[in-house]
């Protein structure tokens, strides 16, 4: 089995000044709920920047927010850490996976004895709300990896 940490979303409150250099240099490409200024982008590396609240009181302790794979860094996020140090940031979520060779079909995961929401899109299985301390997605990874190249069975959870 192969964990690996998957996803990274850090937060920060930034002065108006530091708002405004990253607008400049990652203007906005996304509309989003909750924030004004939303960079996002998928390729050559997942990258996402959020800046200004529009309803506070959902995330009312910061006014920035980043996440990348910190296994693998794009360039943009260590641009950001070189305007604002990194130790202003704090982690508010992080996403884990367990990669296993088994095929999908074959695996099964056992929730915790609770009242726990767990719903199903298409092959994907998901263990808890969205906005639980701890969220589980079961995936087949199958799927997406033989679309870009061919590689044995391989099936995934995310924590």
């Amino acid at each position: 089995m192969k964990i690996t940490k998957d996803k990274l979303r850090i937060v920060a409150t930034l002065t108006s000044e530091e708002i405004e250099r990253i607008k400049i240099r990652f203007p906005s490409k996304r509309r989003n709920p909750y924030f004004k200024h939303c960079y996002f982008q998928r390729k050559p590396h997942f990258f996402a920047v959020w800046l200004l609240l529009i309803k506070p009181f959902v995330y009312r302790y910061f006014n920035a927010m980043l996440s990348f794979n910190p296994a693998n860094p794009p360039l943009e996020a260590m641009e950001i850490f070189n305007m604002i140090e990194p130790e202003r940031w704090k982690v508010s979520r992080l996403y884990i996976a367990l990669d296993f060779l088994t095929a999908f079909e074959d695996c099964f995961l056992l929730p915790p004895p609770t009242n726990l929401k767990i719903s199903r899109y298409e092959t994907t299985l998901y263990y808890g709300a969205a906005k639980s301390a701890l969220t589980v997605c079961q995936y087949n990874k199958q799927k997406q990896l033989k679309e870009l190249l061919s590689s044995p069975l391989l099936s995934m959870v995310s924590i």
